[in-house]
């Protein structure tokens, strides 16, 4: 079973749409025991297998809602 992360990262901010940053899906098989340091020292995709789909640059909103759209959470870093 494969586990989905929604990463954001806040890298600007717009006056009007608030931060924006780009936005990441992975598609991890399973997870590396030292993965959760990685996660703490803020490096998401430093264990294999996984496949990384960037999608751009989006709002904080839009990252959350392709979360939801998956069912987790949104990562942020």
């Amino acid at each position: 079973m494969s586990t989905i992360v929604v990463t954001f990262k806040g890298e600007d901010y717009d006056e009007d749409c608030g931060p924006i940053g780009p936005v990441v899906v992975l598609r991890r098989e399973f997870e590396h025991p030292d993965a959760a340091a990685a996660r703490e020292a803020g490096v998401p995709f430093a264990y294999e297998p996984h496949e990384a789909t960037g999608l751009g640059w989006k709002t904080r909103r839009e990252a959350a809602a392709i979360a939801a759209d998956h069912g987790v959470s949104l990562t942020e870093w």
